[in-house]
């Protein structure tokens, strides 16, 4: 599946969330996550990531596995996304190791998510180790729907960016 994505930095995020509620988007997620990602082979930019999603509104727990190949990184990063659910946190681990995939570090985070007008809206509060920030992550179908909810959000240009996590640790001098 392809994903079209931008973070937004340094905004108001109850403001934005309030602006959300005022406009009837739809909370479809809050979860606390532990991801554990690992490099691609070849040094392909992107990851694999095994996620344990503690659903705090249904009271579950599940298992994602995914793989995230990043193709275009101008206004917003475009990546082709496969994800799905498994059974067995261990047995994920062992695949990848027999894939010659090992080298991995573990990130948690919460994350609470809305849906308006078909794109999706997350708030993020990674570890303060990990990333001390929250912040926004807008995933949505188009560009043009993109820029439609940044206009509805009233969110500047200036304040997103295409840039994953680690380049804007690195932009931060956090590492």
């Amino acid at each position: 599946m392809k994903e079209i994505e931008v973070k937004v930095l340094n905004v108001d995020l109850e403001k934005i969330k309030e602006k959300l509620k005022s406009l009837n988007a739809e909370k479809v997620k809050e979860e606390n996550q532990k991801n554990y990602f690992f490099s691609l082979p070849n040094g392909e930019n992107g990851y694999v990531r095994i996620r344990i999603i503690e659903d705090l509104i249904d009271r579950k727990e599940k298992i994602t596995l995914c793989i995230k190949k990043i193709f275009k990184t101008d206004f917003a990063r475009q990546n082709i996304e496969h994800e799905f659910e498994v059974s067995d946190f261990n047995e994920c681990i062992n695949f990848l190791n027999e894939l010659g995939i090992n080298d991995f570090k573990r990130e948690d985070k919460h994350r609470e998510s809305y849906i308006l007008n078909g794109t999706l809206i997350e708030f993020d509060t990674w570890d303060k180790k990990v990333f001390p920030i929250p912040y926004m992550e807008i995933e949505a179908p188009s560009i043009e729907a993109l820029e439609d909810i940044l206009k509805i959000l009233d969110i500047p240009k200036d304040k997103i960016t295409s840039k994953g996590l680690l380049e804007i640790k690195r932009d931060m001098g956090l590492i």
